[in-house]
């Protein structure tokens, strides 16, 4: 009688937590583009800022800047609204936001040890 009722009163609170959020994994930015998926986004969205700003003159344009972009949206298989609506959801969770941009920039700091490794062999 009293494992039953345990198990009732196990069963009970658990169904609680689970109602109140406690153990809800998603949060709203996740039905956009989960964290994982956003990171590698921004992670290519920032290498591309960075060959733009070097060869500023070559994409003056606006319309060839779109067109990269556009690129990027297209390798990892999400269109521009998905990105701006996620990007506007991360914008506003500052946790997940920062959370996100720690992800990005640990993204690009193995980028940059495995090119400098690489330059390292070549020499």
């Amino acid at each position: 009688m009293y494992l039953k009722f345990k198990k009732l009163y196990l069963i009970g609170l658990l169904i609680a937590f689970t109602g109140c959020g406690w153990f809800a994994s998603d949060t709203p930015c996740q039905q956009h583009l989960d964290q994982r998926a956003m990171t590698l986004v921004l992670t290519d969205v920032f290498l591309l800022e960075s060959q733009l700003s070097l060869h500023q003159s070559q994409t003056s344009s606006k319309d060839s800047v779109g067109y990269f972009y556009a690129g990027i949206f297209e390798k990892h298989g999400i269109t521009v609204e998905q990105f701006e609506e996620a990007f506007e959801c991360y914008m506003l969770e500052e946790e997940q936001m920062i959370s996100l941009m720690d992800d990005v920039l640990s993204s690009l700091s193995i980028i940059q040890s495995r090119l400098e490794e690489k330059k390292a062999e070549d020499e």
